[in-house]
């Protein structure tokens, strides 16, 4: 086994540990989330914490108490307090990028990084990957389907795969958009309606650019909002 990926392994169990045996109740988690009626989909702050203090403004006003990081809340640990400080009150969950990665596997090796307890929780219960029922949350790219490359080779007039989510939520491009299978979605009026009968993939934007999206489960739509500092 390769060095890096031993060590991820590593990472991977440490967490486990961490979360079942320090926070067993808490709700973080592909195993044991449920998803709520509303929440608030951050990707690519990159501790820019008066951006997210502006961008939880709007959450407060629309009703929105659960906020999903979708990777890359931080560029260095230094900055993890402050923004864990600025989300005190929501509910945070979710799933990490590759800067977050850095300070998890520091954390994991026993490094003393002089973080609040709190921030430590926070960071610590973020997933690689999310997954509930038919809905995807993910830093970059999710999970391929599973298939069979003879297979592939046998059949290779038949359409290609679909995704088997119904939505992705994801970020790490810094780009705003939203597609279903068809193409691109025109998001002029900052906001879709979800078909239920389509599958789509969505990038609330980076918070660094004050961009980021509300989805209201309930009425099937996916808010857009841009805030300024």
């Amino acid at each position: 086994m390769e060095p890096r990926k031993h060590f991820c392994g590593f990472v991977r169990v440490y967490r486990f540990v961490y979360n079942q045996c320090l926070y067993p109740t808490r709700k973080v988690g592909r195993a044991v989330i449920s998803l709520p009626s509303r929440m608030a989909l951050f990707a690519d702050a990159h501790g820019h914490v008066d951006l997210i203090q502006q961008a939880l403004k709007v959450c407060r006003q629309s009703q929105t108490d659960n906020v999903v990081l979708l990777g890359d809340l931080i560029d260095r640990s230094d900055q993890a307090d402050f923004c864990a400080l600025a989300m005190t009150g929501f509910n945070i969950w979710g799933v990490f990028g590759n800067h977050e990665q850095e300070m998890i596997d520091a954390l994991a090796i026993g490094d003393d990084l002089g973080l609040r307890p709190e921030t430590i929780d926070i960071f610590m219960g973020l997933e690689e990957i999310i997954v509930v029922d038919d809905i995807c949350f993910s830093h970059d790219e999710p999970p391929q389907t599973p298939h069979n490359p003879m297979e592939d080779f046998f059949n290779r007039s038949r359409l290609p795969l679909i995704s088997p989510y119904h939505v992705i939520f994801s970020g790490h491009t810094h780009f705003r958009h939203a597609y279903d299978e068809r193409g691109p979605l025109d998001l002029a009026t900052d906001h879709i309606r979800l078909n239920p009968q389509r599958r789509y993939r969505i990038n609330p934007g980076a918070l660094t650019a004050g961009q980021f999206a509300i989805w209201d489960r309930d009425g099937g739509m996916v808010h857009f909002y841009t805030v300024r500092p």
